[in-house]
């Protein structure tokens, strides 16, 4: 993590996104809140998991979902997994439909199809998935056990 700003032009600007491990990451997430600014014009956030010493960090350019319901670092309602995400899933109102069944989305775009989808199919939700870029996102479980997803 570098707390060097980049200067960006305006047809560079995207979300940025941040996860740490370890003792510090509170901190360091807070801090890449920061520094990640110039990427999401449209908000920021952190999230810390104290049991899994994690923190996650999240600058918004709002493109599908621009109401606040679409916030990141997003949690689901039963509050099992947190995600940070950065990218575009173009199938994801299929996907939505598939999961309306046992999931109420609060939001209308492709962050919480994504968490919906990791708290249904786990790791096998990267086959369902038509997606912008390699690196998606960064989802953790809360609670016992912690994972990191990176496609």
């Amino acid at each position: 993590w570098s707390s060097r700003k980049l200067q960006l032009p305006p047809s560079k600007i995207m979300c940025g996104i941040y996860g740490a491990i370890g003792p510090d990451a509170e901190a360091l997430a807070k801090k890449a809140t920061v520094s990640l600014a110039h990427r999401g014009p449209d908000g920021s956030g952190s999230f810390f998991a104290a049991e899994a010493r994690l923190g996650l960090a999240q600058t918004r350019l709002a493109i599908q979902d621009l109401g606040v319901t679409a916030t990141q670092p997003m949690t689901d309602s039963a509050g099992l997994a947190t995600i940070v995400f950065n990218g575009e899933i173009y199938n994801f109102r299929e996907l939505r439909d598939q999961l309306a069944s046992g999931y109420e989305f609060r939001s209308s775009g492709d962050t919480e199809v994504l968490l919906a989808a990791y708290l249904r199919w786990g790791e096998d939700m990267w086959a369902s998935l038509t997606a912008s870029s390699l690196w998606r996102s960064i989802i953790i479980g809360i609670g016992q056990s912690c994972s990191r997803a990176m496609a």
